[in-house]
């Protein structure tokens, strides 16, 4: 089977990931100058072509693709440097309303290949139609400062939060779904090179102001998996990206919960990985071979994407997922291959809807890159994920006072339908 990355969403907000294996050496930093009027448009040729030859629909979701050019190519007589270019760029791929295909400037395009991110040192998360640090890094420039889960993010570099965003949502165009477009507008706002300062303007949980100026630093990528046994027995597993050594990490964690009565797989914070890591865990919940989802490319129809199952080594108790809108990509292709092959339930919010597959990236002159949409997913029973998501079983929302409280209503809802699939299958027998 052919490797496909399904990161998900924006890759210079939620992490960069590369197409090639972990722990690739460090290549040589790319070139940056201020492009020529001639090789700006050189660029945008090249970044029309590179879509047009290889976006997986050959309709471009209804989007006229040779108007598009038209449409932007005359704009790049005002631009006047490549920060403004690369802009342009996004905004032009942006308007096949897909959360897969970027263009990447140089210093993007270096932290995507060498498995990379930009990073504040916390979390944010829309709770409640206000943006909240949601989780502070240990040790971090954030926690120094002072940032603690629960508190609201007001100001961006002296501008009100709320301003910026309806500005970043007018300048670009609407993503995959409205979950992404809204996601993907909260997190711009912190976009920057590196080691440059963004001041914020939060409120305690208190109602009292705070002020800091943090550094966006690159931080690496590295798959991070939490298990333990819940009060209840259970198990829980929760990580956040489907790649290598996930699926190993979490063979290793079921071996140590495998005599747990059910199972409690988090992937609210999982924007997606690669398909190879996305199989390996789910053939740890099957018997034998079966299909787990379709693939499709522009030059074929689906086909199936089979699992090997692992015979009496699988997991066989029940087991619930924990979702919601920032779920993307390869996390949701595999909530909805457990779910429609009613091997597990869903519980949280809809996912993203963002699950296309990029397998290839098309360099520029400069540095710069092209990733591009070119596999389309399906569950096993052939429903569309892309700009759908997965619908959970049960819809359960966690508030602000929640995380203040430190309660996961989320999660108490998916021990409560783990002990009722229990009691199922134990009337059944």
């Amino acid at each position: 089977m052919r490797k496909s990355l399904i990161v998900g969403l924006l890759v210079l907000s939620l992490g960069c990931f590369s197409l090639e294996k972990p722990g690739a050496a460090l290549s040589a930093p790319p070139i940056v100058f201020d492009q020529s009027l001639i090789d700006r448009q050189n660029s945008l040729e090249r970044i029309w072509k590179a879509v047009e030859e290889n976006y997986y629909d050959p309709a471009f979701n209804g989007v006229d693709w040779k108007a598009v050019r038209e449409r932007y190519r005359p704009m790049l007589d005002s631009v006047k440097t490549d920060e403004e270019f690369y802009e342009l760029m996004e905004r032009m791929v942006g308007e096949l309303h897909d959360s897969h295909t970027h263009v990447l400037s140089p210093t993007q395009a270096a932290e995507f290949k060498q498995h990379q991110r930009m990073s504040l040192g916390f979390g944010p998360e829309i709770i409640d139609d206000q943006l909240v640090v949601a989780r502070v890094t240990a040790g971090s420039q954030a926690e120094q400062a002072g940032l603690e889960p629960g508190m609201i993010v007001r100001a961006v570099d002296g501008r009100p939060l709320q301003e910026r965003v309806r500005e970043l949502r007018a300048r670009y165009p609407n993503s995959s779904t409205p979950r992404a477009t809204r996601l993907l507008s909260y997190l711009r706002v912190f976009a920057g090179e590196p080691e440059t300062a963004v001041k914020l303007g939060l409120e305690r949980a208190d109602g009292a102001p705070l002020h800091v100026t943090l550094t966006r630093e690159v931080v690496p990528v590295a798959p991070e998996l939490v298990a333990k046994r819940l009060p209840s027995g259970n198990g829980y597993i929760g990580f956040n990206i489907f790649y290598a050594p996930a699926a190993r990490q979490f063979k290793d964690a079921l071996d140590r919960l495998r005599d747990t009565p059910g199972l409690i797989i988090d992937l609210r914070k999982n924007p997606g990985g690669t398909t190879h890591e996305l199989i390996e865990i789910a053939s740890d919940f099957y018997t034998a071979r079966a299909v787990f989802a379709l693939d499709k490319v522009r030059t074929r129809e689906a086909r199936p994407v089979y699992l090997l199952g692992r015979g009496a080594q699988a997991y066989s108790g029940p087991v619930v997922i924990l979702a919601g809108p920032e779920t993307g990509s390869s996390s949701e292709l595999f909530a909805a291959g457990m779910q429609d092959t009613g091997r597990a339930k869903v519980v949280g919010g809809q996912t993203c809807g963002c699950v296309l597959g990029i397998n290839t990236a098309v360099d520029l002159k400069d540095g710069g890159e092209v990733v591009i949409s070119e596999t389309l997913w399906f569950t096993p029973h052939g429903r569309k994920l892309e700009g759908e998501g997965v619908i959970p079983d049960r819809t359960v929302a966690s508030t602000l006072g929640d995380l203040r409280r430190k309660r996961d209503p989320v999660l108490e809802e998916g021990e409560r339908l783990l002990k009722e699939m229990a009691h199922t299958t134990a009337a059944s027998k």
